[in-house]
């Protein structure tokens, strides 16, 4: 059998299109699959090459053991020999890119032990994030019983579309039955990709870069992840194939000591989560080459927005290096943009808090390499809202600009959690403290500029680096705004002069 990880060494939401021009042809395959902006908790895993993986806690994302373990000839160590090699206990240089969310460190990388090299079984590793995701809810888990055979699914993954190919790295899905693995294997949940292959999505395989990515299926009510990909028999992912995935109701009790409390959050961060009221996802391929060295794009952002995110990830891009460029009402260009994402050979990423309403311009071009496929995922949040109530003060709640706002705030170290104490200072300005009223964790106010720039101003400073959530809802509209700060970073600036557009 063959594993699926990708060496560089071997080279609804709402509609999704961008207004964008030189389509990529084909729509481009998992294996005979169609390219895929949505899913949101299935992000690229960027180890040594890459791998598929997905978040099944805020902090917290399950790949395969063999992406870790598995070396570019082939052979690999087991779970224990595995977890303790210094570049898993210290894992700089080791990633998570998701499309609605950007770019994500890891502090910390766990091995399953029982995992074994030879026959796959347990091949399941957790990554842990160094800060959390927001905005997207985690996957949850199977936790009903081992899936029954004969049940459709949904393979996700960033692989490539056949073993030669150099198109591993854009996102793609397909649909899949569960059946029997031939040979059998515990522990392992299989199916069989058949000829004919029939329409794109409708009968699909996992290929090279797949490795760690989730079988959805529908179990006791909800779609879970079941299913971790592992290996398969046919070594050029072309039909007829068993593809094997690790089956993850037969490893949950180590996946759920591992990733702890945070598996039980159903919701990452305060506000509206992708995928859900609120929120919209647009997706466009294109393809870059010497000759065609760029392509634009454009998304229209409704009043209300409260986050713009737009993601690139590129195809090969180990040996492809793109950049991301993204303005209002005109033309991006490398000199001419308001957010970009140009890191050397890397998956790009621009968020835009607030941002105005309108045509947002959107730029991938060729920085160097031979070129090749790339996607563009743009994705919209809009502002909470809530049901219009008076504020009324209390020790938890400020009420600030002649009562108008409500502002709250949360704090998590990872043993305490709570409600932030609020001390009101001017009918703008007020504090926040957490443990000891002797101590002041942050400081907020929240401005009229209606007469400068028909906004309401939040501005926030910090003398913590505790993970702090602060809202601040507009007790006459409803509208409400988050903000937050990670767990161990000390507390960033905020300096939102776009926060509410609800003048007078």
């Amino acid at each position: 059998m063959r594993s699926r990880s990708a060496l560089p060494v071997l080279l609804l939401f709402l509609p999704l299109s961008l207004n964008a021009q030189a389509p990529l042809p084909g729509a481009g395959k998992i294996t005979n699959g169609v390219v895929d902006n949505l899913h949101p908790t299935v992000g690229l895993f960027i180890v040594n090459g890459e791998c598929s993986a997905t978040l099944i806690g805020c902090q917290t994302v399950l790949t395969a053991a063999h992406c870790l373990c598995e070396e570019a000839n082939g052979s690999g160590v087991d779970g224990a020999a595995c977890a303790a090699r210094p570049d898993l206990v210290g894992p700089a240089g080791k990633f998570v890119f998701f499309q609605h969310a950007g770019l994500f460190a890891l502090s910390r990388i766990a091995v399953d032990p029982a995992y074994n090299a030879h026959s796959g079984v347990s091949d399941v590793a957790i990554l842990h994030l160094a800060a959390p995701v927001t905005n997207i809810a985690p996957s949850p888990l199977n936790r009903v019983s081992s899936p029954p055979l004969g049940l459709p699914g949904e393979i996700v993954g960033f692989g490539s579309t056949e073993t030669t190919s150099t198109d591993d790295g854009i996102k793609r899905r397909g649909v899949v039955t569960t059946a029997a693995c031939n040979p059998p294997a515990a522990g392992a949940v299989c199916w069989n990709f058949k000829n004919p292959l029939g329409a794109p999505g409708s009968n699909s395989d996992t290929c090279f870069g797949d490795s760690g990515g989730p079988l959805f299926l529908l179990l006791g009510g909800q779609t879970v992840v079941a299913g971790v990909t592992s290996s398969g028999t046919n070594p050029e992912c072309a039909p007829v194939d068993n593809s094997f995935d690790d089956d993850v109701f037969s490893d949950l009790a180590w996946i759920q000591a591992e990733g702890g409390a945070d598996l039980a959050a159903t919701s990452c961060g305060a506000g509206l989560q992708i995928g859900g009221t609120g929120t919209a996802v647009f997706g466009s391929t294109a393809t870059l080459s010497r000759s065609q060295t760029q392509v634009a794009s454009t998304v229209e952002v409704p009043a209300g927005t409260a986050e713009l995110r737009v993601a690139l990830n590129v195809a090969n891009w180990f040996q492809n290096s793109d950049a991301l460029y993204i303005r209002h009402g005109a033309a991006a260009s490398t000199t001419a943009f308001d957010c970009k994402g140009d890191a050397p050979a890397g998956q790009q990423f621009c968020s835009v808090l607030s941002p105005a309403a309108g045509t947002w311009n959107i730029l991938a071009k060729r920085l160097s390499g031979p070129g090749g496929a790339v996607q563009v995922t743009a994705t919209l949040i809009a502002q909470p809202q809530v049901a219009p109530s008076p504020c009324v003060p209390g020790p938890t709640t400020l009420c600030l600009n002649g009562g108008r706002f409500k502002v709250e705030g949360t704090f998590d170290t990872g043993t305490q959690h709570g409600q932030a104490h609020v001390v009101k200072l001017t009918d703008e300005t007020g504090y926040f403290w957490f443990f000891s009223d002797t101590n002041v964790e942050a400081v907020i106010k929240v401005l009229n500029a209606c007469t400068f720039n028909q906004k309401f101003w939040v501005f926030a400073g910090g003398l913590t680096n505790v993970q702090t959530t602060i809202t601040v809802t507009d007790s006459s509209t409803g509208l409400v705004k988050t903000y937050s700060n990670p767990q161990g970073t000390a507390f960033q600036p905020i300096q939102d002069t776009s926060a509410f557009a609800t003048c007078p």
